[in-house]
């Protein structure tokens, strides 16, 4: 659920950032692909720290910082006002992902080895992954045509919260 919300939000930025940033902004090409770039660069760079300090402190707080991280930058993107808001924005949307996806990846599999089925585990995240990234853009542009690019974002907001509760529920009643 968590992997598949995180997803939509991913494809509605990567789709529907260039355009609220060109048509609303007016940043330039290079503007518009320097923000989405590090947004990438440093999710990448934190991937491997927060995995090895996730080890040590606990998985599960790390997904739901991330994942509130994730809510509360999909929701800001369209009050950014120029460059630099949208920038620190998006550099909080990066910094989201790397802080939870070494956490969740590593729950999912801890969930395989118990279900004695990490491969099929596997197979279910990465097809989660695809269907966001797949459905995410779909449901942007019905949003985007019915009441504005800037809405695509607060709906993206909002899958993200529905997949974040759902992780919390579900890990937390796990633990007991």
């Amino acid at each position: 659920m968590l992997r598949f919300s995180f997803s939509v939000g991913i494809g509605l930025t990567w789709t529907f950032l260039p355009l609220f940033a060109d048509a609303d902004l007016h940043l330039s090409s290079s503007q518009i692909g320097l923000v989405i770039s590090l947004n990438v660069l440093l999710s990448t760079i934190l991937q491997t720290p927060m995995g090895m300090v996730a080890d040590k402190t606990g998985k599960g707080r790390w997904v739901i910082t991330g994942g509130m991280l994730t809510v509360l930058s999909l929701y800001l993107i369209p009050y950014a006002r120029g460059f630099l808001a949208l920038f620190l924005i998006n550099l909080m949307l990066g910094a989201a992902g790397g802080l939870a996806l070494p956490s969740l990846t590593a729950i999912e599999v801890e969930e395989g080895k118990r279900l004695g089925g990490i491969g099929s585990l596997v197979g279910v995240m990465v097809m989660c992954h695809s269907l966001g990234m797949f459905l995410g853009p779909l449901f942007g542009g019905v949003v985007a045509d019915g009441i504005g690019v800037r809405s695509v974002f607060s709906g993206g907001a909002t899958v993200a919260a529905l997949g974040l509760t759902g992780f919390a529920l579900f890990y937390l009643l796990r633990r007991g």
